[in-house]
């Protein structure tokens, strides 16, 4: 079972700035307040659409409201990427072997300050599914031993559950988390009922990608670690980091966290995070053969070579990311966003006033991310009836959750999310 099993898709120093041709922040001339509606309609412009514009593989009229598989990267992040490598085959090996660590060791002090962590405590993945494969498979399992996930956790975590049940005989609970649930602590409940002394540990999904569904993840850990303190506590956190409000440091009672960067950081395709506290760090068997410092957690990076372009560029998201003034006005963006799509303030077709169609979860409990269910047609018939006007979405057929997945970013305008609410108005 894939990741989307589950969805229909139709002298070398430090790299100098002038490497960095046409990268620079100035291009995007983002000034003055960014509540200002012009300010955010002049960034989503900036974005790049339809690559291939005027292949016959793409037509150059869709809108793309499916940004939860990634986010595609702003042109100061591509062109930064394109300079590195280009810096890396010009120096060859040189760079790799005498300072591609110094860059590494670089962003690893910037993204930790950045998310308030401990670099110490950060380690550098290709995405979530690995970064929590890391932690799943270096686990030191005995047979017998029970893990709690949730019912509408990612489909690669689930998988990698259902191997180490197999491997090591792990017991396996399933956590009902409800769709949509009326108060927090419904949520936290479901977690806690399946809890026992054989307990070892608890595998939260922060945002579900399914529904959107944001879950109270610091009321859960408090309640887990209260009910059993030496429970490792494991949050897969792949659509969260860099949309909600919050910092990775600032979580408590979180032992490990994984993340793709490649998603709200709109970082290069195929950087991920991960932390690990440090008491766990020695506990944790790295996914490929280590020999170095067990206590260490670079133990955890060991790929072989790989495109450290990549991680280099990511310090240009983080740059691109405080230009626009941090966490906090983009997530105040993607719900005005959200809200047009469903037309839940202000004029436009409201669905969930319509009887046509329902939200997957209460409106209230999501981000950037919407579920919609048509009351009168199958997934793949809203899905494709979308495509037919002209979006692009995504369709969730999941054994919990069904419906049509919603993702704006902050590459669309305030047009497209209108063009997608008068074609639910169409459909409905």
């Amino acid at each position: 079972m894939k990741r989307k099993h589950f969805i229909y898709t139709l002298g070398l120093g430090a790299v100098a700035p002038s490497l960095l041709s046409g990268s620079s922040l100035s291009e995007w001339d983002l000034k003055g307040n960014p509540n200002d509606e012009k300010f955010w309609e002049d960034l989503a412009r900036k974005f790049p659409r339809n690559y291939q514009k005027g292949s016959k593989h793409w037509d150059t009229n869709i809108i793309n409201l499916e940004n939860g598989y990634f986010s595609h990267q702003p042109p100061s992040v591509i062109n930064a990427h394109v300079a590195y490598e280009n810096h890396i085959n010009d120096s060859t090996s040189l760079f790799m072997r005498l300072k591609q660590q110094d860059e590494i060791e670089r962003v690893r002090l910037e993204f930790a300050k950045s998310q308030n962590l401990n670099a110490e405590e950060l380690a550098f993945t290709r995405n979530t599914t690995e970064s929590l494969n890391i932690i799943i498979m270096g686990f030191p399992w005995k047979s017998g031993d029970e893990v709690v996930i949730g019912n509408q956790d990612y489909g690669s975590m689930v998988e990698a559950f259902e191997q180490v049940s197999k491997r090591y005989g792990v017991v396996v609970k399933v956590a009902n988390v409800p769709l949509s649930p009326s108060s927090d602590e419904d949520v936290v409940a479901a977690y806690l009922k399946e809890m026992s002394a054989k307990t070892r540990m608890v595998h939260i999904t922060h945002l579900i990608n399914l529904s959107g569904q944001i879950v109270p993840l610091q009321k859960i850990l408090n309640a887990v670690k209260a009910m059993k303190s030496e429970v490792m506590t494991v949050v897969d956190a792949a659509h969260s980091v860099n949309h909600v409000k919050f910092k990775v440091g600032d979580l408590n009672q979180a032992d490990a966290v994984g993340a793709s960067l490649h998603k709200w950081t709109c970082a290069p395709i195929g950087v991920g995070m991960l932390t690990v506290k440090t008491e766990w760090i020695s506990q944790i068997w790295p996914l490929m053969g280590d020999s170095g410092n067990p206590n260490n957690i670079r133990k955890f990076e060991h790929q072989g070579t790989r495109p450290i372009n990549s991680i280099m560029a990511l310090s240009d998201a983080l740059k691109f990311a405080e230009n626009i003034g941090g966490v906090v006005p983009k997530w105040e963006r993607l719900i005005s966003l959200r809200t047009l799509i469903l037309g839940s303030q202000g004029p436009g077709f409201n669905l969930k006033e319509s009887g046509a169609y329902d939200l997957v979860c209460r409106e209230d409990r999501l981000g950037a991310i919407s579920c919609i269910k048509h009351k009168g047609k199958t997934v793949q018939e809203l899905q494709t009836g979308l495509m037919k006007e002209g979006i692009f979405t995504v369709g969730i057929e999941h054994a919990v959750v069904k419906g049509v997945r919603v993702t704006p970013h902050l590459s669309t305008s305030k047009s497209d999310a209108l063009k997608l609410n008068m074609a639910l108005a169409k459909l409905a």
